[in-house]
């Protein structure tokens, strides 16, 4: 299987599509493409973005399937950048909104905080962020159609799609789009 994979990164990239070739503008220009939107704010994320994306290429040895998803990932995250500067020039309340007693629950990788979390998420007074909220933090979902929202589905397209590439990955960390994470 690995010498498919190197294969058809050869070819990708012959044809010039791999992403490994691709700047921080690159992925800009597509979040702003699938987004419409354009204003970024403060750009001090660029240098560090600049950084991640030069050590992906000299450290990882990622195969096509690994700049896929770095892609996906990328693209991702700064589709979420562009919504929640959008929706917060929309919205500048939200950022009046007090927030009383957090709860933070920081630990190393697999150490149980992923059930500590659902655990405490079972109080009714307490909300975690859900596994589609954190992938699509903006806009804030509608009360009345929280739990039909169409990023739910969303959510669970790329779940399943990580599945079927990492399947070792679901025994390991269990990631369902309607509950914590």
């Amino acid at each position: 299987q690995s010498i498919l994979h190197n294969w058809t990164q050869l070819i990708f990239n012959f044809y010039g599509i791999s992403p490994a070739e691709k700047t921080e503008e690159f992925f800009m220009n597509a979040a702003c493409q699938a987004t419409g939107l354009s204003d970024w704010g403060d750009e001090s994320f660029r240098e560090p973005l600049r950084i991640l994306l030069e050590s992906y290429k000299k450290d990882a040895k990622l195969n096509h399937i690994g700049w896929f998803m770095i892609h996906q990932k990328l693209t991702q995250i700064l589709c979420s950048r562009l919504l929640i500067r959008d929706t917060l020039k929309r919205n500048p309340e939200i950022l009046r909104k007090k927030i009383e007693k957090p709860l933070f629950i920081i630990s190393q990788p697999r150490t149980g905080t992923t059930l500590l979390q659902r655990l405490l998420g079972q109080d009714p007074f307490n909300r975690s962020l859900l596994c589609w909220e954190g992938l699509f933090p903006a806009p804030p979902p509608d009360p009345e159609t929280h739990d039909i929202d169409p990023r739910i589905a969303e959510t669970k397209k790329i779940l399943e799609i990580q599945h079927k590439i990492m399947p070792e990955f679901q025994i390991q960390h269990s990631m369902h789009a309607t509950k914590p994470e």
